[in-house]
């Protein structure tokens, strides 16, 4: 057998990108076996510390623990504490309120496992004292993270010998059992993070997810999941001492078992922070109350996967603070709306359960749509106002809104249709007057609240719907050309386009580059056949005028610049009393004076 490789050391400026040199800690020079855990730290003067696992394989077979730190230079390895026959692992290093390490490792033997501490005589540590020694921990379920408060209390996460996720305090390595406290959830691998006082373990349960909870230092506040799926391996980032500077952010990894990915979660006063998750969060087991507070320390959340509310648990939503779904999002449980606003922000459909709770406003900005299953209620609004996407309302439901804003945009309708076709979804909006815009609605019966106003011409009657007003005039439609209907006029600055029927105060709209350069449409109540139309461009430099008569049907109308251009729909013909109804007189942006 050989010495394993020598223990480096590197720096990475975060500034340029860029490595320092490689160092090494230690080559093994007198050992043949190999390294266990390893774990390091910065204390408040940025200075490294280093423990290290050995395990030799010669005889005797012995395991050892050593710690070395950095100033100019790695100092030569000191021994913390060994221990024959038995395999050392999860090595764990934190810098106390004095600026101490204190070093926490596991001994495993044949049967049986035990936790053991020792703190050094001071920041440059020459000796350490062993202050706990072969506590009992699970034989073969082994996980230790250590993490220290903001009174300067240690708090040591590791499993007991139930297979339970358990803590115990300590101060400067000295810990009483009368300390000890258990969640009673089994789990792997804890890793420990902490925010003043209160205590967060993070671990994978035993249903192979990512999941926390927090000790207040009297109570266990109940298992959270923040990641679902076959996972393993996680690790939190501990924020108070030396590291984040007692920020409320903790960062941690986890892995499947091939990829390792990152996410951050936010807890702590201020509301500084987001709770962000790059997968699904649920919270709550089904059975047990659980309670997710966004509330008090107004935190925003942002999960990009899919956010369940489960069976006896409860969400209380920040009143300031944003929460962002992108997947799915299922309220079996509770949600206290805070007056606060949930919005939904995924690329594809997202399938919404709402569940019996009142929102206070439901925000959509997906840019795809939404499916909604069941009744959903909105003590504010429901805002929708991405164009080409459709709403699938759930068949015989009830979406019981305050308000509304639902609008598309020219070319891109903002759909609403029933789960099954020809069957209502029930759409009780109690504003005095929702209005909409460019939106196509079927199947859609209002009855239950005030009329759905959809009446400016941008929307679309799809049919079987109760209690909505829809346009019932006349789509005027036109270009402006720079010349005789061979170059559009470019609309990146819009002008105004305005039409007057038969002398009366003009309609106006703005042209635009969609669908084409130049383009514009105008709604105006259905005329006559023979009514007198006048349509110019109305406080421009460009000036163009068209004079017709309507037929009573749709039209197109286009104005070409520098022009006065004459004609008419209906049968005609179109006299000198009909081209002065409307003329420079009344508006001197028109091309004539009749």
């Amino acid at each position: 057998m050989v010495s394993p490789p020598p223990l480096k050391y590197i720096t990475f400026n975060t500034s340029t990108d860029a490595f320092g040199t490689e160092e090494t800690i230690s080559s093994y020079p007198d050992y043949v076996g190999y390294a266990g855990s390893i774990d390091l730290v910065v204390d408040s003067n940025n200075k490294p510390h280093v423990t290290y696992g050995f395990i030799r394989t010669t005889f005797p077979v012995n395991s050892y623990v050593f710690y070395s730190n950095r100033v100019s230079s790695w100092t030569v390895p000191l021994l913390v504490d060994s221990a024959e026959t038995q395999n050392v692992h999860y090595t764990d290093i934190e810098i106390n309120e004095d600026n101490t390490p204190e070093i926490y490792y596991i001994y495993q033997g044949a049967s049986s496992a035990n936790l053991n501490g020792a703190i050094g005589n001071g920041n440059n540590a020459t000796e350490f004292a062993v202050q706990l020694a072969d506590m009992a921990v699970h034989a073969t379920n082994l996980g230790l993270s250590a993490v220290i408060d903001g009174s300067g209390y240690t708090w040591l996460a590791y499993i007991d010998t139930s297979g339970y996720i358990s803590l115990i305090k300590g101060d400067d390595a000295v810990f009483s059992p009368a300390t000890i406290t258990t969640n009673s959830n089994v789990g792997y691998e804890p890793s420990a993070a902490v925010i003043n006082s209160k205590v967060y373990v993070y671990y994978e349960n035993d249903q192979d997810d990512i999941a926390y909870d927090s000790y207040s230092g009297s109570a266990w506040g109940g298992e959270t999941v923040v990641v679902e799926g076959t996972l393993q391996d996680v690790r939190v980032k501990w924020s108070y001492l030396n590291n984040n500077s007692g920020t409320s952010i903790f960062d941690f990894i986890y892995s499947d078992g091939t990829d390792i990915y990152w996410t951050a979660q936010a807890f702590g006063a201020g509301g500084t922070g987001t709770l962000l998750t790059n997968n699904n969060f649920t919270v709550g087991d089904g059975t047990n109350a659980v309670t997710l507070d966004i509330n008090t320390n107004d935190a925003n959340v942002d999960v990009d996967g899919a956010f369940t509310i489960a069976s006896s648990a409860t969400v209380v939503a920040s009143d300031t603070a944003y929460l962002k779904v992108a997947g799915t999002y299922t309220a079996s449980g509770a949600f206290t709306h805070s007056s606060g606003t949930l919005t939904f922000d995924g690329t594809s459909t997202q399938a919404i359960t709402c569940g019996s709770s009142s929102y206070y406003n439901l925000t959509s900005t997906n840019s795809a749509g939404l499916t909604f299953s069941g009744n959903c209620t909105t003590a504010a609004i429901f805002t929708h106002q991405v164009g080409g996407t459709t709403l699938t309302f759930e068949a015989s439901a009830t979406y019981a809104f305050a308000s509304i804003a639902l609008n598309g945009v020219l070319g891109g309708l903002v759909t609403l249709v029933s789960s099954s076709p020809g069957t209502y979804w029930y759409f009780n909006v109690s504003a005095a007057t929702p209005t909409v815009t460019y939106v196509s609605a079927t199947d859609s019966n209002a009855s239950g609240g005030s009329t759905i106003l959809a009446d400016d011409g941008t929307s679309v009657n799809g049919g079987h719907n109760v209690n909505w007003q829809f346009f019932t005039g006349v789509t005027i439609t036109g270009t402006i050309y720079t010349d005789e209907a061979v170059t559009p006029l470019d609309c990146t600055t819009p002008r105004t386009v305005a039409l007057s029927v038969n002398g009366a105060t003009p309609e106006t709209t703005t042209c635009s580059n969609t669908p084409s350069n130049g383009s514009f449409t105008i709604y105006i109540d259905t005329p006559t056949s023979g009514d007198v139309l006048t349509t110019y461009i109305d406080g421009a430099t460009e000036k163009a005028t068209t004079v017709t008569r309507a037929d009573g049907t749709d039209m197109t109308i286009n104005l070409f610049q520098n022009r006065a251009v004459i004609h008419h729909e209906d049968t005609g013909p179109i006299t000198n009393a009909n081209i002065g109804t409307y003329d420079y007189d009344d508006d001197t942006d028109i091309l004539y004076t009749s």
